[in-house]
């Protein structure tokens, strides 16, 4: 009786290493699935962004000039149009983080500490992020969608028909002044932001806005202006690319525009997270292993 009873809890036991190592199993392959599907689609944008210069360049080479009129009016209608809602953003946030010092930050170490906080989470992190969203709601979902109509129109073939290569006449135009839009954005966001955060504390404590600027401009090493740079970088050639693959997977029926677009905005939202999630780890390693003195 107690042999079989020992039997049954070691076929027991041997049953539940064998569950859990089935589990493991099973999330070590769709992680690296997950982890391959990420792999590739990476290599696509970059394959992509490749084309869409060396397209460029070699129709400059053949006499087809730069794509200057696309050019601007991708800059005007992701820069331009999108300076009053940058500007509401970051007069928004500046004015918050500035009302928002009190006695008890003073007490940990005043405007330093006010300083450091508002560098490390509205210039350098919600900054970029901010921006970003808003550059997929206006800018990300107008891209795949008329790429995707012009899809559907035949007016890409029609590109190709006169000799005229679409990524060169088209999606070069996007990437390059989507992204010189995107980076002029997220400086203004921060100039605004700053800005409004040194006048806030100075009409509501009396600190002198020359003494907010420098307490804040004192952590800005030209390391941390150029991450930030590579943030809004980043982040511009993520939405860009993936809304023009998206717009050009069109095939020929318009229904398949309004999917293609809800399609761009998704990844879009979840490439940018993932990747500023990635920045952030990385900036932090020494703080999360435990060698932060």
């Amino acid at each position: 009786m107690r042999s079989g009873l020992g039997i049954s809890q070691s076929v027991q036991g041997f049953l539940r290493k064998a569950l859990w190592m089935t589990i493991f199993l099973q999330w070590v392959d769709a992680t690296g699935s997950w982890s391959l599907r990420l792999v590739k689609s990476l290599y696509g944008l970059l394959e992509e962004i490749s084309i869409a210069l060396g397209s460029a360049l070699a129709g400059r080479q053949k006499g087809g000039g730069f794509p200057l009129s696309e050019t601007l009016k991708q800059i005007y209608f992701t820069g331009t149009q999108a300076l009053l809602p940058t500007f509401l953003m970051g007069l928004g946030i500046g004015l918050f983080a500035g009302l928002y010092q009190n006695a008890d930050l003073q007490l940990l170490g005043g405007n330093q500490v006010l300083a450091r906080i508002l560098t490390q989470l509205s210039v350098e992190a919600l900054g970029p992020l901010v921006i970003s969203f808003l550059v997929i709601a206006r800018s990300g979902t107008a891209v795949a969608s008329e790429l995707g109509s012009m899809r559907v129109n035949r007016e890409i073939d029609a590109l190709r028909v006169i000799c005229i290569h679409p990524y060169a006449f088209l999606i070069f135009p996007r990437i390059f002044g989507g992204s010189l839009a995107v980076v002029c954005l997220g400086f203004v966001f921060t100039f605004i932001l700053v800005l409004t955060h040194c006048l806030a504390i100075y009409f509501s404590e009396g600190v002198s806005p020359v003494f907010s600027f420098e307490a804040l401009i004192e952590f800005w090493t030209i390391g941390f202006l150029f991450l930030l740079l590579l943030k809004y970088l980043f982040s511009a050639l993520l939405i860009f690319s993936i809304s023009s693959r998206q717009g050009l997977a069109v095939r020929r029926s318009s229904s398949e525009v309004p999917r293609a677009t809800s399609q761009a905005v998704l990844q879009c939202v979840l490439a940018v997270f993932v990747v500023h999630s990635l920045i952030f780890l990385l900036q932090n390693l020494e703080f999360l292993v435990g060698g932060h003195g």
